[in-house]
Parts: structure tokens; sequence; C-alpha cells
């Protein structure tokens, strides 16, 4: 009787012992699904803030440009839109923003940084702000700087799949001011002004107003949301109907956003898209002298536009 206590004893314990190592495990399990992953999460996240931190060193000592996000702004830069804490998206914004630099010519750079007072020549500041949103729903925005030579560019970064495209676009706004200069310079206005308006259709007049639901269906007018004849495209989005500027500036940003085995939108395949490409292209020329038939834009226009 006693021997069959003692196995019964024996049984229960190794039951108990069985259990307590089940427990031990699905506690083990448990810690693993749980603090693996965070483990995992921070070291990414540690590595993605270097990744960060390295962009923003090269893009300062490449071009000069001083970039900013939500947790670097500092108290002597003053930024009015609510600036991007995402991490990752932050640093996909800046590989995209690397890629348009590194298909800017170098020369045409400091031109579009250069300044002077009297004989004396010298860069202004450039700054990048890395933002969650811009007013008016808008996907870029570049500015003056107050009380410095220089210029800022706002860019919208969450939830943005066309950063390369609305970096370009600011650019240009940038270029254009160059290319006002050299035409007032050499009395030339027909060349830009001019031709450019040639380009639209007869009677046509700016919208001015291309956000919300202002204008919604005039707006779709003469591009490819409200036309299926291609000879009736004018416009390569509803947004270059706000101004003169704002057309120009979204044609060159596809000749300088989109990649080499990448197709332009279809508004380019347009007569009257691409004598405004053919504009472009010929207004920066004559204003740039180190620019030749191997810039970027000049390549996909003769490629993508005038050879398709």
């Amino acid at each position: 009787m006693k021997n069959k206590d003692i196995i019964k004893s024996k049984k229960r314990e190794q039951r108990i012992y069985k259990l307590l190592v089940s427990l031990l495990i699905f506690l083990i399990f448990i810690l693993f699904m749980v603090f693996v992953p965070m483990l995992v999460n921070t070291i990414i996240g540690i590595r993605e803030k270097d990744r960060l931190n390295n962009n923003i060193i090269r893009m300062k000592e490449e071009y000069g440009i001083d970039i900013y996000y939500a947790d670097n702004i500092s108290d002597d830069v003053q930024c009015k839109y609510k600036l991007s804490g995402d991490i990752k998206t932050n640093n996909d914004a800046i590989d995209d923003i690397y890629i348009i630099m590194s298909r800017l010519p170098y020369d045409v750079w400091l031109e579009m940084t250069e300044y002077n007072r009297g004989e004396e020549i010298y860069y202004g500041r450039v700054i990048i702000f890395l933002c969650d949103s811009i007013e008016d729903t808008v996907a870029g925005r570049i500015e003056g700087i107050e009380n410095e030579d220089g210029f800022s560019i706002a860019l919208k970064v969450s939830n943005n799949s066309n950063i390369k495209t609305a970096f370009a676009h600011e650019l240009f706004h940038r270029l254009d001011t160059l290319i006002n200069i050299n035409t007032w310079l050499n009395y030339d206005k027909e060349f830009s002004y001019g031709k450019w308006d040639g380009t639209l259709p007869e009677d046509y007049e700016y919208l001015k107003r291309v956000n919300g639901n202002d204008n919604k269906d005039e707006r779709k007018r003469y591009t490819i949301y409200g036309e299926d004849d291609i000879n009736n495209i004018y416009f390569v989005s509803t947004y270059s109907q706000k101004s003169r500027e704002e057309d120009m500036a979204e044609v060159f940003s596809y000749l300088l956003a989109t990649g080499v085995f990448e197709d332009l939108p279809e508004a380019y395949n347009s007569p009257h898209v691409k004598e405004k490409a053919k504009l472009i292209v010929d207004m920066i020329a004559e204003t740039f002298d180190c620019v030749d038939e191997n810039a970027y834009w000049t390549r996909v226009y003769r490629e993508k536009v005038a050879n398709n």
C-alpha cells in the first residue's frame, strides 16, 4: 500500500512538472513574440535614425542644403507648416530628393543659389522642410527666407508618392526666376511668355484657383481627366491650370522626375504639351550656359517626347 502511494505521488509530481514545463515554454513563447519584435523594431529604428542623420549630413556637404523635420528643427528656424516626425518617411523623402539633385547639373545648382551685392558673389542659404501637410493641400511650396538671401522648400512627405515630382516642380520655380531675369536683361520676353501663350487654347485664361472644390469641373477641361481626344489636351495636370508659372513647373517636373525606365504621363503625347516641353528645354538652355544636350530633362524630352 505504501508503495502504491509513493508511485501515485511520483506520477502527480511528474504531471505537475510537465505542467510547469509547458507553462514555462508558453511564457517564453509569449515573451519571444512580444519582446523580439520590439527589439528588432528598436534596432531598425536606431539604424533608420542613423541613416537619417547621415542623409542630412550628405545633403549639407554635397549641396549646402539644410534639411529639417519635426525632431531636429532649431529655435532660429521658422516653419509655418506641420513637420514630419516619421523617420522612415523622412529617409525615403530625402532619398527621392537626392535622386532629383543628382540629375541637376551642379553648375546649374550653383547658379540657382548664387546671389550678389555689387561685385561680391556668394551663395545663399537653402532649406528643405519635410512636412506632414501644407496649406491648400499642395505637395510643395517655395519661399524666400526672412532677413536672409536664399530660399526654402516645404515638401509634403506624408502619404505622398510623388515627392520627386513635387520637388522638381518647386526647383523649377527658382529656375523660372533666373529665366525671367535673363529674358528681362536681354529684352526678350517674347521668347518665353509670348510663345508659351501660343500653346494654350484660344482665348484661354488661367483659373487661378484649382484646389479643393474650386472650378472642379472646369479644371478637368483640356486634361486627360476631361478629354478623350489627345489633340484637346493642353495641360499635364489640373494644377497646371492655376497660372503660367505653375503650368511651366508642372511640365518641367515630369521631365526631371521621370526615371529612365518609366513612362511620362499620357498628356505628353499631346502636340500642345510637346510644344510646351520643347519651350521649357529651350528656355533653360538659353539661360544657363552650362546646360547642353546631355542635361537630364533634355534627354528625357528627346527620348520620350520628341521621338515618341
